[in-house]
């Protein structure tokens, strides 16, 4: 039996978990009467609670109605996306549905560190609420938006506006899928300018300039609160959005937990180097798909004919 039949009779399953951007208001809620999402779910909150001593608990933040909810709060759905990630991802689990290698965005890095073993869930706790302790705390230092623009048009046009040292490359999602952050009166500006080329733009509703330059006054703090993580070898590929490629020795210790925050991501690069590496199904587990329609973009562009992409909820 040659490679390629192989691969189409058993494809490689990648799951994906998303960042910020797929919050909704009582996301998760309904699969709470799933014991593997409810029980992951208390868990973290255990931990939060008993060992961490945080005031924090992810069950109420699902449940609580329109009136009261904070969901909208980037700090608090911040925190919350990649747990309702890792409680999707036990209850799949649960479910038996395979995988063989994963890859995160953003704040999607960390349960994915903990979908490969990487990261136990207290560590993936501390991680993800250091990142959200410092979203509060750089609120109102820049914000952040979506384009559907190539790096290379985006680049011309900032040199146009003369705001190539105010915004930044955030991350790179796909052929023509990039987020930019920066000042905010800068982006505002370039938001207009979008709006009258009618090119497509969005402001994520975050008023903190991740993965920028901005963020390196944050870098002592950041790595002073996830000194004692402990990663360990994975269990399974992990790919990573910071570098791009598949994730070799210590991967995701204090410093790479750092750099996450602060420096660009390379999505795409991560998507392509899996493809490369033979996977074809691709399952965004987050509470709502945000990176379905890029991944399969780069599957287009890439000629793959024998691929697939889902989300979950």
């Amino acid at each position: 039996m040659n490679e390629q039949t192989e691969l189409l009779k058993k494809p490689k399953v990648a799951i994906v978990f998303a960042g910020f951007g797929s919050q909704w208001i009582n996301m998760g809620a309904r699969l709470l009467e799933y014991d593997a999402f409810r029980n992951t779910i208390r868990k973290v909150d255990d931990i939060m609670n008993n060992e961490l001593n945080i005031d924090f608990r992810v069950e109420e933040e699902i449940l609580a109605p329109v009136e009261t909810s904070r969901m909208n709060e980037a700090w608090v759905s911040g925190f919350c996306i990649p747990v309702v990630g890792v409680a999707l991802f036990e209850l799949l689990k649960s479910w038996g549905i395979p995988y063989d290698a994963v890859i995160g965005h953003s704040g999607g890095e960390f349960p994915a560190a903990y979908a490969a073993g990487v990261l136990n869930l207290r560590d993936m706790i501390t991680v993800n609420w250091t990142h959200c302790y410092i979203m509060k705390k750089m609120a109102g230092t820049g914000t952040m938006a979506y384009i559907a623009m190539s790096v290379e048009k985006l680049t011309k046009v900032l040199q146009l506006l003369n705001l190539e040292n105010r915004i930044f490359v955030a991350s790179v999602n796909g052929l023509k899928s990039i987020v930019v952050s920066g000042e905010i009166e800068s982006v505002m500006k370039l938001m207009e300018y979008l709006a009258k080329e009618k090119i497509f733009c969005k402001r994520l509703e975050i008023l903190s300039p991740f993965h920028s330059p901005l963020m390196e006054k944050s870098r002592e703090d950041i790595h002073l609160k996830t000194k004692d993580i402990k990663p360990q070898k994975a269990d399974i590929p992990i790919y990573s959005s910071l570098n791009g490629t598949l994730c070799e020795g210590n991967c995701f210790d204090s410093d790479y937990c750092t750099e996450v925050l602060i420096k660009p991501l390379k999505f795409s690069e991560g998507i392509k180097a899996m493809l490369n590496d033979g996977y074809r199904i691709f399952v965004e587990v987050s509470p709502h798909p945000v990176l379905t329609r890029e991944i399969q973009e780069i599957l287009d562009a890439a000629g793959v004919k024998d691929g697939f992409v889902f989300g979950t909820l």
